[in-house]
């Protein structure tokens, strides 16, 4: 067997694989004995067919099927004891003459193969800002407000305001509906004048589309089913019968107690330290997060990349099977190329830093996930139990676990890169690092 490499350019390689009928032979007759075995050809019992015949109707799509197998293990081996790396997938060279497994006997394979470029950056030299993001007093009191309202409770008042809780009796002709729940919170401003300054026992002509926007809530008010709205009218007679308002709580002793009973925090100077400490929290992971970005884009742009795009682009086209033309992956390479671009980059400065990413990586970061997901439903500080469930669900699914993979090889990365390149620290605003971020 004989192997020719040649240099297109481009970043791409012309592999010549010349396979002589001693590199296949013996497979062949093998998998021609194990058809004489089973073949069911009309005519003749199974395994007795003659050898002519399956030769006649075997041998060539064999002959094929084996010198083409034994040509591509060839030419992987010939590019790993040559140490060159690739992008993408070898492929049948563009125009590949016709071969024809009838009658010859040594045949030429020809691979198209993208050659990964070499990275070269001084990292020194790529420059990239970290903001710190100031808390605001607006912030403060927002996140202060959202906090205190899980310990606080509606009461009854006699006057309707902007966002109460209404229970009313919704009449029309024949039908009623006892303690209707209103939420004016969720309306707007216009929907919610009619209710405004109407005490208990007051009635308001009101339309239930407008009260209840989706049609499963309102068959749920009338208790029937969604097509049997179609026939009752809109509009009812409401009666209110009770209203309610959200009172925040007071900051006593027990509150502080119910809110933390670890007692970290008992006084409202405490309070206002945790305040500023969660969303500080919060402003760190979108600073953080800004900074990766912003990092993989000004490494990528120093890298710069030459990357075999024309042999890049016949390969999507042949990998999707049609689902994609040539002139899809046009329109949408330049995202991609970024993409592979970066995937070098990482896994080039992954290997420069000596890190691996093991299973115990992954397991962290979907207990980390888990973390976040429980804290956003109020549970700060969820049970081991419950974490490791979570974790469990997340690697038992493949999905999931590649996510995992992406976001840790990313992750330590960019730590990696962080730590080489020039990084300026700059305060500012909320207001501003948002339109920042949108820009």
């Amino acid at each position: 067997m004989n192997i020719v490499k040649e240099d297109l350019g481009d970043q791409t390689l012309l592999i010549k694989v010349n396979v002589a009928e001693a590199d296949y032979k013996e497979a062949v007759e093998k998998t021609l004995k194990n058809y004489k075995k089973k073949a069911n050809i009309p005519g003749f019992r199974p395994g007795m067919a003659p050898a002519s015949v399956i030769n006649k109707m075997y041998r060539r799509g064999t002959v094929a099927e084996e010198s083409y197998r034994v040509a591509s293990e060839a030419m992987i081996k010939f590019l790993e004891d040559n140490k060159i790396e690739i992008v993408g997938e070898p492929m049948p060279a563009e125009n590949h003459p016709e071969l024809h497994f009838d009658t010859a006997t040594d045949f030429e394979f020809l691979f198209n193969v993208g050659v990964k470029p070499e990275v070269n950056i001084d990292l020194a030299k790529v420059k990239v800002t970290k903001y710190d993001i100031q808390v605001e007093d607006e912030m403060r009191t927002s996140y202060k407000d959202n906090f205190l309202r899980r310990f606080g409770k509606l009461i009854d008042v006699d006057k309707v305001e902007g966002e109460d809780a209404i229970s009313a009796t919704l009449t029309s002709g024949d039908i009623t509906v006892e303690d209707a729940y209103i939420r004016l919170v969720s309306m707007d401003e216009e929907a919610r004048k009619p209710f405004i300054g109407k005490k208990v026992g007051d009635k308001i002509n009101v339309n239930i589309e407008t009260l209840y926007p989706q049609k499963s809530q309102r068959a749920a008010i009338l208790s029937i089913k969604e097509n049997e709205l179609d026939g009752i009218a809109p509009e009812f007679e409401a009666t209110i019968t009770r209203i309610r308002r959200f009172a925040a709580p007071e900051l006593t002793e027990e509150l502080y107690k119910e809110a933390f009973p670890d007692g970290s925090v008992t006084d409202e100077a405490g309070l206002d330290a945790f305040v500023d400490a969660e969303i500080k929290k919060e402003l760190v992971r979108e600073s953080d997060h800004k900074l990766a970005v912003d990092t993989r884009t000004a490494v990528v742009k120093a890298a710069d990349l030459k990357l075999p795009e024309a042999f890049l682009k016949r390969w999507l086209v042949a990998i999707n099977e049609g689902k994609f033309s040539m002139e899809d992956i046009e329109k949408e390479f330049g995202t991609f190329k970024e993409m592979m671009s970066w995937d070098i980059l990482q896994r080039h400065y992954l290997k420069e830093a000596g890190v691996t990413i093991g299973e115990d990586d992954l397991k962290a970061e979907a207990r980390n996930l888990a973390a976040m997901q429980f804290a956003y439903y109020g549970m700060a500080n969820p049970e081991d139990s419950m974490l490791d469930n979570y974790v469990g669900h997340i690697m038992g699914n493949k999905e999931e676990v590649r996510k995992l993979y992406e976001r840790v090889t990313e992750a330590k990365a960019v730590e990696y890169l962080d730590s080489k390149v020039k990084i300026t620290n700059k305060k500012i605003s909320t207001k501003d690092f948002v339109a920042l971020v949108n820009a």
